[in-house]
């Protein structure tokens, strides 16, 4: 659009120049009687069109300039937003991933730290007679080392007493140990250890005597 409006301009200006040429040369002997100061106004007279018409082209040039570098301006402030965006996305990706990571090493510590917890079970000799006062229980880790195994009766009221301690209680190790009749019938079995990890840990079983005289184990949640 700026090209041809230029090329229009310099079309009309040669034609002035040349309708000018031609003029002149009809007039010449006007011309040659011609003082300095009117052939100055015939030429101020003359080149005035032209100067206004350049003056309008000038102006119209700058306004597609402006217009351009508006649209220019405009486009970059597009692409600094897009880019902008996909940086904002680029960050949630990013962050997404390493909540993932992160949740899949949470999850990979817990099944670590999980296989590194002993695993207790107690059971007794079924059918034992009636009356009989001493429970005579055997108990195995089928879990992760326990080290600094402290096997604790629980009363009622929270008083604790500890029956034994053992070192340690490898894993498939049993241990073989008894109870009597009046610590089934009220107190709770409570296992303090250190896993393999040094990590303590603390599992409690309830008691209770069945109708067929057998003490049986359950495990309380914390």
């Amino acid at each position: 659009m700026k090209i041809h409006r230029t090329h229009i301009a310099f079309l009309i200006t040669a034609l002035w120049i040349a309708g000018g040429a031609i003029y002149a040369y009809s007039m010449r002997h006007a011309f040659l009687i011609m003082t300095p100061q009117e052939f100055a106004e015939f030429l101020a007279g003359a080149f005035s069109p032209l100067a206004f018409l350049w003056l309008i082209v000038g102006y119209m040039q700058q306004g597609e300039e402006l217009r351009l570098n508006t649209l220019a301006l405009t486009q970059q402030a597009e692409e600094l937003r897009q880019s902008a965006e996909q940086q904002r996305h680029l960050v949630e990706v990013t962050r997404e991933q390493l909540a993932e990571e992160r949740a899949n090493i949470a999850h990979e510590r817990e099944r670590i730290m999980s296989a590194a917890r002993p695993t207790f079970l107690i059971g007794t000799m079924n059918n034992l007679p009636h009356g009989n006062a001493i429970y005579p229980v055997k108990m195995a880790n089928s879990g992760g080392v326990a080290r600094a195994l402290s096997l604790i009766l629980v009363t009622p009221d929270g008083a604790e007493s500890r029956l034994f301690t053992l070192p340690v209680l490898e894993t498939g190790a049993t241990h073989d140990f008894n109870l009597p009749l009046h610590v089934v019938q009220r107190d709770r079995l409570k296992f303090v250890y250190n896993d393999m990890y040094g990590n303590r840990g603390v599992k409690e079983f309830a008691m209770a005597i069945d109708r067929d005289n057998t003490l049986q184990f359950t495990r309380v949640e914390a």
